[in-house]
């Protein structure tokens, strides 16, 4: 997930106004001090952050891009 610092969701609203990103994050604490950053940062209109496992979760809407941050072999169980 995003972690408690979503880094990469910050720097792509920070880059552009024009993008909405949906920021993911299976641990709920992580999820709760991550939407605090983004509320910290003035980009709550921008990052949506959400706590849900991406191997599983449902968008609202097709995405355009799809960035993971994989970290050694955290997904290696999960179904591609």
């Amino acid at each position: 997930g995003c972690g408690p610092i979503p880094v990469l969701a910050i720097a792509a609203a920070l880059y552009s106004p024009r993008v909405a990103v949906v920021a993911l994050e299976s641990n709920p604490i992580s999820a709760d001090i991550a939407r605090h950053v983004v509320e910290t940062f003035g980009l709550a209109g921008q990052i949506e952050v959400r706590n849900a496992d991406a191997a599983a979760v449902k968008l609202d809407q097709p995405a355009h891009l799809v960035v993971s941050e994989t970290i050694e072999t955290a997904l290696t169980s999960e179904s591609l």
